[in-house]
C-alpha cells in the first residue's frame, strides 16, 4: 500500500492504516511525504555494521527519475547510479567483505530479494515468491541473509542462504516482526516488533529463539544498527515529538539522543570503524544522507534536491592492511623482509611500540597446535644482534589477537631455538589450539632493529592433537571397530561395521540374544564358522561363549565406524 499526503512540519512515523504501522520517509523538495507500510514500497533495510575501513556509502535516491542504487565515496564525492531500470530498486545493504551488494526491487512484479557486485554486475535474484520479500541484511559471514517477508497479514523475518536457499521464517509470533539486523558477533539479531501498538527494538537468537524487548517507551523506536564491535545499538525514535537517531548499549541501557535535531532523522548506519553514523535527514528541506560523530558534528554528503535515503557503509580492509596480502605458510621456516611490510601496527604485549609489521598465514591440516617463534632471526646479523621481533597469533579475519610475545623463551620441537639464540632473550615464540581447517593470521613485528638486511625468521611448527585411543590398541576410536576391547587387527570376518570380538550379534538383527546363542552352540568346536571366531584363534570356543555371554541382550560394539 502506498499513499502520499502533505504535509506543513516532520512527522513522527506513528501514523497507521487498517492497523499496519508505518514509516515516514520525505521524498520531494517540497515536503511532500510518502507514507509506506511496514514491508511497502519503500521499507527500511537491515543493517549490521562490519568493522573495517571506511568504503563507500550505498544509499536509495531518485534523482533520476525512480528509485536506484548509487553508492559515492565517504566523503559525499562522486556518486555512481548502480542499477538503471523502471523499476523500483532499494535497501542496499554491504557484504562484510564490501564486494556485493543486497537490495530489494519490484524490478519482476513484486518486490524481491537480489544481490549484485559492488560495481553494479551480476545481478542475480535470490527470492521467487508472490509476497513482499524487502529489509535485506547480511550474516557476519557472509553465508546468509536475512530480510522481512510479508503475506499481506503480516510482516515476518526470515533467514536464507546467501544463494537464495534454504529460506525460513525466524517469527513465528503473533505480533508483526520485521527490520533485523544480525549482530557482528552472529549471535543475536536485532528487529523491530510491534508491540501493544507501538513499534519497538527487540533481540532474538539466530534460530528466532528467546526474544527479549530492548526499548520500552511511548512511541516509535525502530530500525535497529549493530555498531560494529556489537557493543551498542542504533535506532531511531520519535519518543521525544519528532524522529531522533539514538545509541543505546547492546542490553538496552543507556538509550542516548544522538541526533538532537528538530527535523525527522532515520535510518541509522555506523561507519566500520565506528566514528560516525550515517542516517537520513530532511533538516534541509527534502530527503538527504547526513553523518554524525553522535557529539554535534554533522556533514550534509549528498546534497541534491531529490530524495537521498537508506545509507548503508562498506566495510574495506585498509589498503596498506598486510592481512589482506598475508603470505599463505605450511610447517617450515620462512624469511621476510621488514623493507616491504606494508602496515605499521603493533601487538598488544608491546606497551605501545610501532613498527613495520609483516603476516602469514597458516591452515590447520587438523585439530592440533600451531607453534611459532622467531628463533634465528636475532643472529642473522651475526650472533647476538639483528632484529628483536614480536610474534602475535590471530583468528583467521585478524580482529581477536589470541597470542602474543615479544621475548624469546625455550620453545618446544618442532620450533625449538637454535643455541645461539638459547642464551640471549631475544627472539618470540608463541602457540595456539587450532580446528582442522581453521585459520590463524600470524604477525612478526619489529622492536628493535640493527640487522642491515632487515630479515625475520618464522618458524612453524604442527603438534596434531592425539585421537583418542580408549583400548590403547592404537587405533583411534574414532575407526576403532571395536572401540571398548583391544584389536589391532580389526578382524570383521562379516564387514558389518562390529569388530568380531565385540560382534556376537551372528543373526545381525541388532541384539545379542538366544538365537545367537543357539547359532554358537552349533558352531562350537568347529573351525569352520570364523564369524562366530570371535577372539580369532581360529576355533570356536568357551571363550567366545564369554564374549557372547558378557554382551548378551545388548548391541554389538560400540564401534566408531558405525553410527
Amino acid at each position: 500500500m502506498l499513499t502520499t499526503e502533505p504535509t506543513s512540519g516532520p512527522t513522527t512515523g506513528k501514523t497507521r492504516g487498517n492497523g499496519r504501522f508505518v514509516h515516514p520517509l520525505f521524498r520531494d523538495p517540497g515536503s511532500r511525504l510518502m507514507v509506506l507500510t511496514a514491508l511497502g514500497a519503500l521499507a527500511f533495510p537491515a543493517y549490521a555494521g562490519f568493522p573495517g575501513g571506511n568504503g563507500k556509502i550505498a544509499f536509495t535516491s531518485d534523482r533520476d527519475g525512480n528509485d536506484e542504487i548509487y553508492v559515492m565515496d565517504a566523503n559525499g564525492s562522486n556518486p555512481i547510479r548502480l542499477t538503471n531500470n523502471t523499476a523500483r530498486d532499494s535497501d542496499p545493504a554491504w557484504s562484510p567483505a564490501g564486494t556485493r551488494i543486497v537490495f530489494s526491487s519490484n524490478r519482476d512484479g513484486n518486490d524481491e530479494i537480489y544481490v549484485m557486485d559492488a560495481d553494479g554486475n551480476n545481478s542475480l535474484r535470490l527470492t521467487t515468491t508472490t509476497v513482499s520479500n524487502t529489509l535485506p541484511g547480511w550474516s557476519p559471514d557472509g553465508s546468509r541473509i536475512v530480510f522481512t517477508q510479508d503475506d499481506g497479514i503480516k510482516p515476518r523475518v526470515y533467514v536464507m542462504d546467501a544463494d537464495g536457499a534454504n529460506p525460513t521464517s525466524l517469527s513465528d509470533r503473533p505480533e508483526e516482526e520485521l527490520e533485523p539486523a544480525w549482530s557482528p558477533a552472529a549471535t543475536r539479531i536485532a528487529f523491530t516488533q510491534l508491540t501493544f501498538g507501538d513499534p519497538e527494538i527487540w533481540l532474538m537468537n539466530t534460530n528466532g529463539l528467546n526474544p527479549t524487548r530492548l526499548t520500552s517507551v511511548p512511541g516509535a523506536d525502530q530500525r535497529p544498527d549493530w555498531s560494529p564491535d556489537g557493543a551498542q545499538v542504533a535506532f531511531w525514535s520519535d519518543r521525544d515529538g519528532n524522529a531522533e537517531i539514538y545509541v543505546m548499549n547492546a542490553d538496552g541501557s543507556l538509550q542516548t539522543n544522538r541526533s538532537n535535531n528538530p527535523a525527522t532523522d532515520q535510518d541509522p548506519a555506523w561507519s566500520p570503524d565506528s566514528s560516525r553514523i550515517a542516517f537520513t535527514s530532511n533538516r534541509d528541506g527534502n530527503a538527504e544522507i547526513l553523518t554524525t560523530d553522535g557529539f554535534g558534528n554533522t556533514t550534509n554528503l549528498s546534497q541534491n534536491p531529490a530524495a537521498d535515503r537508506t545509507p548503508d557503509w562498506q566495510p574495506v580492509t585498509p589498503p596498506n592492511d598486510a592481512r589482506s596480502q598475508a603470505l599463505v605458510v605450511g610447517q617450515g621456516q620462512f624469511r621476510g623482509s621488514l623493507a616491504l611490510a606494508t602496515r605499521d601496527g603493533s601487538s598488544t604485549c608491546d606497551d605501545g611500540v610501532t613498527q613495520p609489521d609483516i603476516w602469514f598465514r597458516y591452515t590447520a591440516p587438523m585439530a592440533g597446535t600451531l607453534r611459532a617463534s622467531t628463533c634465528g632471526t636475532h643472529d642473522l646479523g651475526g650472533l647476538d644482534s639483528g632484529t628483536d621481533t614480536i610474534l602475535a597469533l590471530y583468528s583467521g579475519d585478524g580482529l581477536a589477537q589470541r597470542a602474543c610475545n615479544d621475548d624469546w623463551r625455550t620453545s618446544p620441537d618442532p620450533v625449538a631455538c637454535n643455541s645461539a639464540d638459547a642464551g640471549v632473550p631475544f627472539d618470540s615464540y608463541a602457540q595456539s589450539s587450532m580446528a582442522a581447517g581453521e585459520d590463524v593470521l600470524i604477525r612478526v613485528s619489529k622492536y628493535s632493529d640493527t640487522s642491515p638486511a632487515r630479515i625475520v625468521l618464522l618458524n612453524l611448527g604442527f603438534v596434531p592433537d592425539l585421537a583418542p585411543d580408549t583400548d590403547g590398541d592404537g587405533v583411534p576410536d574414532s575407526l576403532d571397530n571395536c572401540r571398548l576391547l583391544a584389536n589391532a587387527n580389526q578382524r570383521d570376518t562379516n564387514g558389518d561395521g562390529y569388530g568380531n570380538l565385540c560382534d556376537p550379534d551372528f543373526n545381525n538383527n541388532g541384539v545379542v540374544d538366544s538365537q545367537d546363542g543357539a547359532l554358537l552352540k552349533v558352531a562350537f568346536g568347529s573351525s569352520a564358522f570364523p564369524d562366530r571366531d570371535l577372539n580369532g584363534n581360529g576355533i570356536v570356543d568357551s571363550n567366545d561363549g564369554a564374549r557372547l555371554k558378557a554382551r548378551f541382550g545388548q548391541p554389538p560394539g560400540p564401534s566408531g565406524l558405525v553410527p
